[in-house]
């Protein structure tokens, strides 16, 4: 029989990479960046994935093998995450014109690595997982894995409404079918080590940039001074002037919001925590 700890600890881990990541995207956007966007629901974010997890832990049951090793994986596969954060994010806000003077290479090159390193990683998963599965529905679950994945890829590449969106490398959503393989994990180390590395970049780019947008649009050069203040309604006086008292109001509803957000996601987590013990507890009892 599992111990307690052992039952919840994805859901613990779930929770402490996402708001960590998030808390990190926080500051990146605060003092790395332009500023936190507005137009992000974090909340929204919060509960998509929240629930996505929850279908993971429900019917996959994922168990981990904890020790030094685990650890070692677990850190090494977060530094990883980060630098294709930063890769990702980077090219993101990068101008058209910047890209076409090719000043994106080097970014381009790191989230390139780390999308080939998490990709083997994937492969070699399934492969492993199809030694572990014999049955004929086990065996049709892992290729329809991998089916999925690369239906996903060719989809998100191939067909697209408008031949102006963009891709993004959407590698939370690729990585994320895999999860539900979970057979044998207990069994070999191996299988933990690479299951453990899959869940945990799936959460942290969860936590830093949402559950996901596939395609964007692309931004286009020479636009004018003027049309640009026209499109944000922008008037000369409003840049030559300090900052009012309605502008600061706004400022400080928005921090308010921000402050709400925040603690609405702890109470969240928090009831869904108890939530999670209760059942436990119950199912031992």
């Amino acid at each position: 029989m599992d111990s307690l700890w052992e039952q919840n600890l994805p859901f613990i881990m779930f929770v402490f990479i996402y708001f960590g990541f998030q808390i990190f995207s926080q500051i990146y956007y605060a003092k790395i960046n332009t500023g936190i966007p507005s137009t992000r629901n974090y909340m929204q974010n919060f509960i998509a994935a929240l629930v996505l997890i929850a279908i993971v832990i429900y019917y996959a049951k994922p168990r981990f093998i904890i020790n030094m090793y685990s650890g070692i994986f677990f850190f090494v596969t977060i530094a990883f995450v980060l630098m294709f954060c930063y890769a990702k994010k980077g090219m993101d806000d990068m101008s058209e014109k910047d890209k076409r003077m090719k000043k994106d290479s080097g970014m381009k090159g790191i989230a390139i690595l780390v999308i080939f390193l998490f990709g083997s990683l994937a492969l070699g998963y399934i492969i492993m997982s199809l030694n572990r599965y014999q049955s004929r529905s086990d065996i049709f679950m892992v290729m329809g894995v991998a089916l999925l994945i690369v239906g996903l890829i060719v989809a998100f590449n191939l067909l697209k409404n408008d031949a102006n969106d963009q891709n993004n490398l959407v590698l939370a959503l690729y990585l994320y079918p895999i999860l539900f393989l979970t057979k044998g994990l207990n069994e070999s180390r191996m299988l933990n080590y690479g299951y453990l590395i899959i869940f945990t970049t799936v959460i942290a780019l969860w936590g830093f940039f949402g559950v996901e947008w596939f395609t964007g649009k692309k931004e286009y050069e020479g636009v004018n001074e003027k049309v640009c203040k026209a499109y944000l309604g922008i008037s000369d006086d409003d840049m030559i002037s300090p900052i009012g008292k309605q502008t600061q109001t706004k400022i400080n509803s928005r921090n308010i919001n921000f402050i709400f957000v925040a603690i609405g996601l702890i109470f969240i987590s928090f009831i869904v925590a108890l939530v999670f013990v209760f059942i436990m507890l119950n199912k031992r009892s």
